[in-house]
């Protein structure tokens, strides 16, 4: 089984600074698990038209890595992920990032002091210390309404915009 000090699930914006910080530390220990095929969490998912974020720019940026230059005082998504790739080139953090890694199971082994964390292929690792950085947003969310099963149009989340809905006259 392969060991790491520190495994970190997602690569949103709390797993890449925890990534970047442990880095810079000189730890480099560690493996960043990201569902995806790319980084950014909620700001790589949630391209519905008009996304943004609902705090000043210049507070959405980490301290040891500010971004001064924002187009907008509320940015968009677009802007927000270029940000948070950026940040990954810019502190080298994307080698330790295994993409298309979701965690099936993971439980705290009292024996050997450490966790053991299986993913959906079967594929275990084992790590000192697990860091979870999925985010309260890391899965859409249905509403159960009354209905919905007979609804004859267009479904589905903002989180998983259908950008080819044409919304003409509706």
């Amino acid at each position: 089984m392969k060991h790491v000090r520190y495994l970190i699930i997602r690569a949103g914006f709390g797993g890449l600074g925890m990534g970047i910080r442990l880095k810079q530390t000189q730890e480099l220990d560690f493996e960043i698990w990201e569902k995806a095929t790319d980084l950014g969490g909620c700001w790589r998912d949630n391209t519905y038209p008009g996304a943004a974020c609902d705090v000043p720019s210049h507070l959405y940026s980490y301290s040891f890595a500010p971004k001064a230059d924002w187009s907008y005082k509320f940015a968009q998504q677009a802007e927000i992920h270029q940000y948070q790739l950026d940040c990954a080139n810019k502190f080298e953090l994307t080698p330790y990032i295994r993409f298309n890694r979701t965690v099936e199971s993971a439980h705290f082994n009292e024996e050997n002091n450490a966790w053991e964390i299986t993913d959906q292929n079967g594929n275990c690792i084992q790590a000192q210390f697990l860091i979870t950085a999925t985010g309260q947003l890391n899965r859409p969310a249905f509403p159960n309404i009354n209905g919905i099963d007979i609804f004859e149009g267009p479904i589905f989340h903002s989180a998983q915009w259908n950008h080819d809905t044409d919304f003409s006259n509706k």
